[in-house]
C-alpha cells in the first residue's frame, strides 16, 4: 500500500519534471519508424517518463523530405503530457540535417487501461508539398496493488466510486473470513470484488484457517456468587465480607492452579490466569473461602466445564462462575490492509463565446485538452483558442481524482487570411488544398468550379471564396480580366493539340499556323512550379514536339509562349 504521503510528492515531484522533460535519443535506430513501438507500462498515482526516438527518411520516388512536424500526440491517458526534444522549432526537423528525434511522455497517470497512442506528423516533400502521416503505439496504464500475507488488494488508493479485487494468496485452506470495511463480509475463498462509494478509510480484514486442531487456554476465571461461607466465627456469621480464592483440578483430581487469596473481598471478584493449555477433558473450578485460627477454610462448592471448549458460564449449588478461554488455530493466518477512497470533483461546467474558454471549477487542478491532447501550460481556468477543435477541461484533485467537461467544438477563422488569385493569360489559380473551393464570375457562383484552377476564363470581374470544414469562410480580393490589351497575333490563332492525354508521363505537342519567332514551351504543376522548359522554332509554320518528364500523377498545364502571347492547355497524368 503507498502512503499518502508518498502519493501527493509523486504528484508534486512529477509537475516538476513537467517542466524539464527532455527525452533521450536511441541513435542505435536505423530504419525509419517509432520506437519503441509499446511503451512499458505505468501504474496509476506513480511517475511516468519514457522517451519515444523517432528516425525520418531522407526520401520517397527520389525526392526529398525537408520538413517534418510534431502536429499532435493524442490518446494519452490523463494525466501523462508530451514534450519534443526540439521546442525552440515548434517540433519542426529537417530529416537532411539528422534523422533522429524524440518525444518524451511524462505525468502521473491518474486511470488503469490500455490506450492506443497516435503521433500525427506532416511530413513536407519538396515536389508534393505537405503531406500528414500517423505513427502509431501504446501504453497499458495498470491499478495500483497491495499485497500481504493474506491477499492482494488490486488498488488500494482511488476515487469514488472505487472497485477493488482482492485476489487469495492461500487457497486450499479449510475457512475464510473476509471482512471488507464497508459493512460487507464474506466467507469465500475468492471474495466479489467490492466496491467503495464514499470518500474515507477502509479497514480489510482477513482469515484464512487450516485444516486440523486448535489449542484452547484458560486465561481467566471469575466467580459471579458462592454461598456456604457466612457459617462460621472467622466470617462474623456473616456479618464480614469473604476470603475468595479458587482450585482448578483435572479429570484424575488433581490440583493444577491455585489463586491468590482475596482478602475481605465481596462478589463477584476474578482471577487472570497465564494461558493454561487445557486438554480434551473435564475440568473442575473449586470455589474456597479462606478463615483464620478458629476454623478450617470453607468449600462453597464446585462447578465443571470441558476442556476443549469455548468460553462460559458455570452455575449451580448457589454458585456462579464465568470462565474464559482463548482458542489458538493451528497456522492460522491474518491479514489486513487499508483501502484509502478519495472524493471525485464535480464535472466541471464549460462554456465559450467566439474563441474564449472558461470554466468555474476553480480550487483544483486544471488542464486544458485539445483534440483529445493536453495543451502545454494551459492551466489556468480560462483558454483563448488558437485553432478551431474539439476542447474540453480536465479537473482533478490532489490525489489524483479527476473529471471532465463536455466537450464543445470551437471555431477559429484567421481574419488575416486572404486567398490570392494568379492570373496566367486565360486561367485563374489559388493555392487552396485543404479548403472547399467556389469561384465567381461578376458576383455571380460558377456553376462546377471548385478546383484550385480556372480555365478558359472570359473577361469579367472573378473572386474566389474558401470554405473550411470547421465552417471558416475567406473571400479572395476581386481581380478584373481584360483581355482588351492583349495583341491578337498568330500564336493566339494557332491550332494547339497535345496527346495522349491523359498521358503516363509522355506526350506530343503539336503546333499549326505559328510564325517563325522562337517559342518557349514549358510544363507546370499547378503550384506554378516549372517541371519542364525548353525554346523550340517553328519549321513551315508547324511544330510537332514529343515531350517526357518525370512526373507524379497529377493535372499540369502545357503552355507556349511567344514574346507576350501564350496559350495553354490542361494535361492529365496518371
Amino acid at each position: 500500500m503507498k502512503p499518502l504521503l508518498i502519493m501527493l510528492l509523486s504528484i508534486f515531484l512529477t509537475k516538476g519534471i513537467n517542466l524539464k522533460a527532455q527525452c533521450t535519443i536511441d541513435y542505435t535506430q536505423t530504419q525509419p519508424g517509432i520506437y519503441p513501438d509499446t511503451l512499458p507500462d505505468g501504474m496509476v498515482g506513480v511517475g511516468f517518463m519514457e522517451g519515444m526516438t523517432f528516425v525520418m527518411p531522407l526520401d520517397t520516388s527520389g525526392f526529398d523530405f525537408t520538413n517534418f512536424y510534431i502536429q499532435t500526440v493524442s490518446g494519452l491517458p490523463f494525466g501523462l503530457s508530451w514534450q519534443c526534444n526540439s521546442p525552440g522549432t515548434n517540433c519542426n526537423y529537417n530529416p537532411q540535417t539528422n534523422q533522429h528525434g524524440c518525444i518524451e511522455i511524462f505525468g502521473t497517470p491518474l486511470q488503469a487501461g490500455t490506450y492506443p497512442i497516435d503521433v500525427s506528423i506532416v511530413a513536407t516533400l519538396n515536389v508534393i508539398g505537405d503531406i500528414p502521416a500517423n505513427f502509431y503505439t501504446q501504453v497499458v496504464i495498470q491499478p495500483d496493488s497491495s499485497s500481504n500475507m493474506g491477499f492482494i488488494a488490486s488498488g488500494t488508493y482511488g476515487c469514488s466510486p472505487m472497485t477493488v479485487s482482492f485476489t487469495n494468496n492461500n487457497p486450499g485452506m479449510a475457512a475464510y473470513n473476509w471482512g471488507f470495511g464497508n459493512g460487507t463480509t464474506s466467507t469465500q475463498e475468492n471474495p466479489a470484488p467490492q466496491t467503495y462509494t464514499s470518500p474515507g478509510d477502509y479497514v480489510v480484514n482477513y482469515e484464512a484457517y487450516p485444516a486440523g486442531s486448535s489449542s484452547y487456554f484458560l486465561t481467566n476465571i471469575e466467580v459471579v456468587d458462592a454461598d456456604g461461607w457466612s457459617g462460621d466465627l472467622d466470617d462474623g456469621f456473616g456479618s464480614l465480607s469473604p476470603d475468595p480464592y479458587i482450585k482448578l483440578l483435572d479429570q484424575s483430581g488433581s490440583v493444577i492452579y491455585t489463586s491468590p487469596v482475596y482478602i475481605d473481598q465481596d462478589f463477584p471478584v476474578s482471577w487472570p490466569i497465564s494461558n493454561i493449555l487445557l486438554q480434551d477433558q473435564s475440568y473442575t473450578i473449586e470455589v474456597w473461602e479462606e478463615d483464620g485460627f478458629w476454623t478450617n477454610d470453607d468449600f462453597c462448592g464446585s462447578l465443571s466445564f470441558q476442556g476443549f471448549s469455548t468460553s462460559g458460564t458455570l452455575t449451580g449449588g448457589g454458585e456462579t462462575v464465568n470462565y474464559t478461554t482463548s482458542v489458538v488455530n493451528a497456522g492460522l493466518i491474518t491479514s489486513s490492509d487499508t483501502i484509502h477512497v478519495f472524493d471525485t470533483p464535480n464535472t466541471p461546467n464549460i462554456d465559450f463565446l467566439g474563441s474564449e474558454l472558461w470554466t468555474d471549477s476553480l480550487g483544483f487542478l486544471l488542464q486544458w485538452y485539445q483534440d483529445g491532447a493536453p495543451i502545454t501550460g494551459a492551466t489556468s481556468d480560462s483558454l483563448l483558442a488558437t485553432v478551431s477543435g474539439d476542447y474540453f477541461v480536465l479537473s482533478s484533485s490532489l490525489e489524483g481524482c479527476f473529471s471532465s467537461s463536455d466537450t464543445v467544438f470551437v471555431v477559429v477563422c484567421d481574419t488575416a487570411f486572404v486567398p490570392s488569385i494568379t492570373q496566367n493569360g486565360n486561367m485563374l489559380y489559388t493555392s487552396a488544398s485543404s479548403f472547399d473551393i467556389q469561384w465567381y464570375q461578376d458576383g455571380q457562383p460558377i456553376t462546377g468550379e471548385t478546383n484550385e484552377t480556372l480555365l478558359n476564363i472570359s473577361e469579367g470581374e472573378f473572386f474566389v471564396e474558401l470554405s473550411s470544414t470547421d465552417g471558416c469562410v475567406y473571400v479572395s480580393d476581386t481581380i478584373t480580366v481584360d483581355f482588351s490589351s492583349i495583341d491578337e497575333g498568330a500564336l493566339s490563332k494557332a491550332s494547339f493539340v497535345i496527346y495522349p492525354n491523359p498521358t503516363k508521363g509522355a506526350f506530343t505537342l503539336k503546333l499549326n499556323g505559328v510564325g517563325s519567332d522562337p517559342l518557349t514551351i514549358q510544363v507546370l504543376d499547378l503550384s506554378g512550379r516549372i517541371v519542364f522548359n525548353k525554346e523550340v522554332t517553328a519549321i513551315n509554320q508547324s511544330l510537332e514536339q514529343m515531350i517526357r518528364f518525370n512526373s507524379l500523377a497529377g493535372v499540369y498545364l502545357v503552355r507556349v509562349t511567344n514574346n507576350n502571347q501564350s496559350i495553354q492547355r490542361k494535361l492529365v497524368v496518371n
